[in-house]
């Protein structure tokens, strides 16, 4: 059931703020226009499929940028602490790449690798741990709720 304090709270600062106020008003006057307001509050088909891309484009987001961190962070040490000779002795011969001579087409291979790890080790993070999960989604759920109940008052506005 939807509450109409929480309607008139997550429809402040939206053009839509004075009808949610008008329609809390009369949700406490006459507790039988709840119903058409929770019927809107149900999202279906593509409308859910798009809250759900919301939140993996979110994570999917913070998972490249801790694997491209990773990367420029591997690919920035290693040029600086492996010397052509330290190279020569590991590998046996250098094959640098055309653009830079101080990185070896084995330092990429090995920093690619090791953010490809780490992205893989954070989303499985990220999935299993319910700490992270309620600090990183307290906020985009916030933004979910409030795009929810301003369409549920949008489309109560549009059947009236």
């Amino acid at each position: 059931a939807v509450e109409a304090d929480q309607l008139v709270a997550t429809c402040r600062h939206t053009p839509l703020a004075a009808y949610a106020e008008q329609l809390a008003g009369r949700m406490k006057e006459r507790p039988g226009i709840a119903p058409e307001l929770t019927e809107n509050t149900q999202v279906l088909g593509l409308e859910k499929a798009n809250l759900v891309l919301v939140l993996l484009i979110a994570q999917a987001l913070q998972v490249v940028l801790l694997a491209v961190s990773v990367f420029a962070f591997f690919l920035l040490f290693g040029a600086i602490v492996m010397t052509r000779s330290v190279q020569e002795t590991w590998v046996g011969q250098i094959h640098t790449l055309p653009f830079a001579e101080n990185l070896s087409v084995e330092l990429v291979q090995v920093s690619v690798f090791l953010a490809a790890f780490s992205g893989l080790y954070f989303t499985v993070y990220a999935v299993t741990d319910e700490t992270y999960r309620d600090q990183f989604f307290t906020g985009i759920k916030a933004e979910l709720e409030r795009a929810v109940a301003v369409r549920a008052v949008y489309l109560t506005a549009r059947s009236e």
